[in-house]
């Protein structure tokens, strides 16, 4: 589970009681006039604990595809946040290979002399709070071999990207 689902959970939970309990027994406060003072305090308390709650420390997974005698490629990435550096490999033994801190599923398909690889970002990786992605936050690092014909295909959130 997400914790920004778990988060709105508990908003909603809590609105939900609140409003039975206004219902079941007759208070002296309108509920509306005391949600959007509660948001604000929660979102503080989310804001100020979140950082030292949920920070991860993301280690560096090194990624590889041997070539083993691919004339074709099709290459999807999908980053979401954080760094994305695609270059190109000094040598032409493999047909990709980089770091990935934050980590990275890879699926790679193979047809005659055709490679479809798809990298993607960890769906349990969460972008809550600035300061909770740990010193690096996620940042990918990836060579490409410039030898072989390629279709790339860069689907990105809010990263910096040099291509």
């Amino acid at each position: 589970m997400r914790r920004s689902s778990l988060f709105w959970g508990i908003v909603i939970v809590l609105a939900g009681v609140l409003l039975l309990l206004q219902q079941l027994y007759p208070f002296a406060f309108n509920f509306w006039a005391l949600f959007w003072p509660l948001i604000l305090i929660l979102a503080g308390v989310w804001f100020l604990l979140g950082p030292s709650v949920f920070r991860r420390d993301y280690r560096e997974e090194t990624v590889s595809i041997p070539l083993e005698g691919a004339v074709e490629a099709d290459i999807r990435f999908r980053h979401g946040a954080g760094s994305l550096h695609i270059g190109a490999l000094p040598d032409s033994s493999e047909l990709l290979s980089g770091t990935c801190v934050g980590g990275v599923e890879m699926k790679v398909h193979r047809q005659d002399d055709r490679v479809k690889a798809r990298l993607s970002t960890n769906p349990d990786v969460w972008f809550g709070f600035p300061g909770t992605m740990g010193g690096r936050g996620l940042a990918w690092d990836i060579k490409l071999n410039r030898l072989v014909t390629m279709a790339i295909d860069i689907e990105s959130g809010a990263s910096e990207a040099t291509i």
